[in-house]
C-alpha cells in the first residue's frame, strides 16, 4: 500500500496542471492524454488503498474527461481502463457495454492491442452474464490473442479470466496449471492484488475435484 499512498498527492499534483488546450496538444504529440493516465494512477490507488467506491467515481470522471478530449486512442484507452475497474467490481453488464464500445472503436481506428484487451473483457463479461460453452471458448481464445502482444502488466488478471473459462470448459488440469503461472507472475511484481482471487479460485477448482486439503491450503 505504500506506493498507492504516494501516489495519491503526486496525482493529484499532476491533474492541478491541467489545461484542456495543452493537453490537446499532448494527446496530438505522444498519442495519449498524460491527465487521464494520472487519473487512471490514482484511481487504481484509491480501489486498492479500500476506497472502492471513491475510485469508482473518479474513474467515470476520467472516462468523461477522455471523451472531452475528441481523441480516439485516449478514449479506447480509458474505456479499457474503465473495463478493467469494472473487472475489479464485477460490474458485469456495466463492463460488457464500455468494452464493447471500445471494441467497436478499435475496430473503427485499427487499434490491434486495444481491439484483443477489449474482447478480452467483453467475452468475460458476456460469459458472466450468460454461462455457456461459447461464451467461455471466445474467453479463451481472446485470452491467448492477447498474450501474443506481449502486454504483460494486466496478465494476473488474464490468467484469472482464462482459468475461470478452461475450467468452465472442463479443463481443469490446464486451468490449475494457468494458476500456477500467475501466482510465479504475482510474485514477481505484476499485479499482485490479484494473487488472492488466483488462490480463491484454485481453491475452488480443487475442491470440485474433492481435494479438500489442497483447497483449504489454497483458501
Amino acid at each position: 500500500t505504500g506506493v498507492q499512498t504516494c501516489a495519491l498527492p503526486i496525482s493529484d499534483a499532476g491533474i492541478s496542471l491541467y489545461d484542456y488546450e495543452r493537453e490537446q496538444q499532448y494527446c496530438q504529440s505522444f498519442q495519449l492524454s498524460p491527465v487521464v493516465s494520472v487519473m487512471t494512477a490514482r484511481c487504481s490507488s484509491l480501489w486498492m488503498l479500500g476506497h472502492q467506491q471513491e475510485g469508482i467515481e473518479e474513474s467515470k470522471k476520467m472516462l468523461e474527461l477522455a471523451r472531452s478530449l475528441c481523441h480516439p486512442p485516449t478514449l479506447v484507452s480509458a474505456l479499457g481502463f474503465f473495463s478493467f475497474m469494472n473487472f475489479y467490481e464485477r460490474d458485469w453488464e456495466s463492463m460488457l457495454v464500455s468494452a464493447t464500445e471500445a471494441v467497436n472503436l478499435s475496430t473503427l481506428e485499427g487499434f490491434s492491442m486495444w481491439r484483443a484487451h477489449t474482447g478480452l473483457y467483453q467475452s468475460y463479461a458476456k460469459f458472466s452474464l450468460e454461462s455457456h460453452k461459447a461464451n467461455a471458448k471466445e474467453v479463451v481464445e481472446y485470452a491467448r490473442l492477447f498474450r501474443q502482444t506481449g502486454s504483460l502488466v494486466t496478465d494476473c488478471s488474464t490468467t484469472f479470466l482464462l482459468s475461470s473459462a478452461l475450467h468452465y470448459l472442463d479443463h481443469t488440469d490446464e486451468a490449475l496449471n494457468e494458476i500456477d503461472c500467475g501466482l510465479k507472475t504475482a510474485d514477481c511484481g505484476r499485479l499482485g492484488v490479484m494473487k488472492a482471487e488466483l488462490l480463491r479460485l484454485k481453491g475452488e477448482i480443487l475442491a470440485s475435484l474433492d481435494k479438500d486439503e489442497a483447497a483449504d491450503r489454497a483458501f
